[in-house]
């Protein structure tokens, strides 16, 4: 703890915030900041001065950005170059690595507590005028590695940019060596290419070795996440002679807000033929849903259909029973040579189109009439639903019997405003988190995310900045011209009305919370160079408040120690919720694991600190409302009523609240009576088979099959019997019947036979 002195005699000339883009040291003598970097000009989120030489691409990059920031000499590359040239790295498929070698300056620590800094009357430090001596701590960093932290591909080509290759002292590099994580050192020259190919993924240790001219050596660490490409998959899966992953681009394009011209879209996809005939005759599509960066490749896609504890998984269950799965993936993939498009959260239409054309793809290679059944979790149940429909608008048949939404958002989905406020400002505002940057970019900043979002951070913004949250709007308001113009458009679509339309909701129906409104999420002091520090970030969130009040949810305070600690930088943001319904974050809904999200955050300090002292461990993600599509009330908090849905011929709804997109004994069993239609089967004793001719039916049941005084029983799911009839079976029989929309068991039975399937009445 350190010793602050309340000398209130001074607090006229402290309590007005200052920014860390306004440079209050600009008076300071710097006769003796010999290396021309003032560290104390900006936050320090790369903890430069501890020394430490083992860094990830987030450091290396938070590293440049903040010595070019501090730098009175300008002898750092653009940042913005920088940023262009790890773009163009991934469109020609490379992995740039940096060399930093740098020494800088901080004012001593004891130069304020001792008077040795002043402040004048406009705000600005500067040195007592008693003092002459040298006010600065001298500091060296040398940090190497790639400035990327993952990499698609068991290939890697490495390069070393020249651009990236940044010395700010008076020693020149002499050789620079690397080990790529095989033992084994090999020169590097500037601007040179070195392919390197592993032979499994994961994380792997590049070491590079600097000798300088004046005989100093550095041996400097970083890690890189190597993971398996579709393509490795392939060619593992061809040495196994399995199915191989298919790339399929839509027949139809879509122009998205702000783009010059419609584009098609790009998926892939992956056949798992069953394990009975292993034809493609009985075809289940699982659609991915949200996910940036393409986190999820079609193995992990697969493995999302794993339940109880991962010993069972739906996939493998239906396989065994005769079902082929197909799974479709959002990849990201590169446009006219020069556009990153980041298919797992692209437009929802875009991608829905990928879907149509792997519907009508699906449909021709077949064999038989046996009807799809489409899967859709979380966004996937968007892309589903809207895919289907816009087929049957325009004369285009998907041939599916059953549509199964799995805690889709069909009214919109929520990540808490204060999350929203507090990541963006400290990613683009003046503390200007790089890492941060592309946690934003990625989860929020995209038009998958300004589609879905309720509540987005854009429709805050003062105009023109592109951090701060205008006072004045404080109700729930989606991203400008992309939240409502989407949910117009979904809502006068409608939904399929050629298939039996399903739900599964990982929310509540009986209004359990998550949390309460208006709750603290976290309230906690962040010291990026320690706690013995002289900087530090204070940070405070809450959940959106009870119905009609108006609360804080997200506030930053970045500080300086000066006698006593100086607010330089202050924002916040207030949220209110309307007279009908408390806030989203702790309404009833699948949640969001926001330990899923720390697995994701790379090597962020701030980040990482901020998800360690959460107060929480989930907040409400898709609302129980939204994932059965009740419109009925608008209060996010009430119990659900049979009666609110009118859109689904059956549902799933859990007593408590659920992760998303989680499968459970209840959803699993759920799901199994609505997709596995069981064959008919005859007695030993019988050398006749029984079988439906078409499933779904309209107004008829077709029986194949020979069966003396056959007792024909159709009941409902409730086990009610709804039609009874004792009748011949001869090769081809017809019985007329009429049944609403549903699932329905049909039973045969005669002297030695008891036949049951089910059926649906479309």
């Amino acid at each position: 703890m350190k010793n602050i002195y309340l000398l209130f005699c001074f607090l006229p000339f402290f309590i007005s915030a200052q920014s860390f883009e306004k440079d209050l040291y600009k008076e300071i003598d710097k006769a003796h900041l010999t290396t021309g970097i003032l560290y104390d000009r900006v936050f320090p989120i790369a903890d430069l001065t501890s020394g430490k030489t083992i860094a990830s691409g987030n450091k290396i990059l938070q590293a440049i950005s903040e010595l070019s920031r501090a730098d009175y000499q300008t002898r750092f590359p653009d940042f913005n170059t920088v940023k262009a040239l790890k773009k163009k790295s991934f469109i020609e498929g490379n992995v740039p690595l940096a060399i930093l070698i740098s020494e800088f300056q901080k004012i001593k620590p004891n130069a304020f507590i001792d008077g040795l800094i002043q402040r004048d009357t406009q705000g600005n430090l500067k040195q007592a005028s008693t003092f002459n001596g040298n006010l600065f701590d001298t500091y060296s960093i040398a940090l190497a590695g790639p400035i990327v932290e993952i990499h698609n591909g068991l290939t890697v080509n490495f390069t070393l940019p020249e651009l990236l290759v940044i010395n700010s002292t008076f020693h020149k590099i002499n050789t620079i060596e690397i080990n790529f994580g095989n033992a084994q050192f090999v020169p590097l020259s500037i601007n040179e290419k070195k392919s390197i190919t592993y032979t499994s993924p994961g994380q792997k240790k590049i070491e590079i070795r600097l000798l300088l001219n004046n005989g100093e050596s550095y041996l400097l660490q970083s890690i890189l996440e190597v993971k398996t490409s579709s393509t490795d998959l392939n060619a593992i899966n061809n040495q196994k002679n399995a199915e191989q992953s298919v790339t399929i681009e839509s027949t139809i394009a879509y122009q998205g807000i702000g783009e010059s011209q419609a584009y098609t879209g790009i998926g892939e996809y992956q056949i798992f033929l069953d394990n009975q005939d292993g034809i493609l005759d009985k075809p289940i599509i699982l659609i991915d849903g949200f996910d940036p960066g393409d986190t999820r490749d079609i193995p992990a896609l697969y493995q999302l259909l794993n339940f109880n504890n991962g010993t069972e998984n739906l996939a493998d269950e239906a396989r065994a029973l005769g079902y082929d799965v197909i799974l479709l993936n959002f990849p990201v993939y590169i446009r006219n040579g020069s556009d990153i498009i980041d298919g797992g959260s692209d437009y929802i239409q875009r991608n829905a189109f990928v879907l149509a054309a792997l519907i009508e793809e699906i449909n021709a290679q077949k064999v038989g009439e046996e009807e799809l059944v489409i899967i859709g979790p979380s966004m996937g149940g968007l892309i589903s639903r809207y895919a289907l429909r816009y087929m049957e608008q325009n004369g285009l048949n998907h041939e599916t019997r059953l549509w199964l939404s799995f805690d889709a958002p069909h009214l919109g989905a929520n990540i808490p405003i204060g999350f929203q406020h507090l990541f963006n400002y400290i990613a683009f505002g003046p503390l200007g988190d790089v890492g941060l940057q592309d946690v934003v970019n990625g989860l929020l900043r995209n038009p998958a995310a300004r589609q879905m979002l309720i509540d987005h951070f854009e429709g805050h913004l003062l105009p023109g900045d592109p951090a701060e949250f205008d006072p004045t709007i404080v109700l729930p308001t989606g991203s400008p011209n992309f939240r409502n113009a989407f949910q117009a458009e979904l809502n006068a679509m409608g939904y399929p009305q050629n298939t039996r339309n399903i739900s599964i909701s990982n929310g509540s129906g009986f209004g359990e919370t998550t949390g309460t409104p208006g709750m603290n999420v976290i309230d906690y002091t962040f010291y990026p160079d320690g706690p013995d520090g002289f900087t530090r970030a204070l940070i405070e969130v809450n959940f959106a408040p009870a119905a009609s009040q108006t609360q804080r949810v997200s506030r930053i305070r970045s500080q300086i120690f000066i006698i006593f600690w100086l607010t330089v930088d202050e924002s916040d943001a207030f949220s209110m919720a309307p007279a009908f319904t408390s806030g989203l974050d702790s309404a009833p809904g699948g949640l969001f694991d926001i330990a899923a999200l720390a697995g994701n955050v790379g090597n962020n300090p701030i980040l990482i600190e901020f998800l360690d002292n959460l107060n929480i461990e989930f907040f409400n993600f898709i609302p129980t409302l939204s994932s059965l599509a009740i419109t009925t009330t608008n209060n996010l908090y009430t119990s659900v009523s049979e009666n609110d849905i009118d859109v689904f011929d059956a549902f799933y709804i859990p007593q408590n609240n659920e992760p998303h997109i989680t499968l459970t004994p209840g959803n699993v069993e759920f799901a199994r009576q609505e997709i596995f239609l069981d064959p008919l089967s005859v007695s030993e004793n019988l050398n006749t088979q029984l079988q439906l001719a078409k499933n779904p039916i309209t107004n008829e049941l077709v029986i194949l099959g020979n069966l003396i005084n056959a007792e024909i029983i159709v009941s409902d799911l409730s086990g009610k019997n709804i039609f009874n009839q004792s009748i011949n079976l001869q090769n081809s029989t017809s019985i007329p019947i009429h049944l609403s929309t549903g699932l329905y068991l049909l039973s045969i039975q005669g002297e030695t036979t008891n036949f049951k399937t089910k059926f649906i009445v479309k």
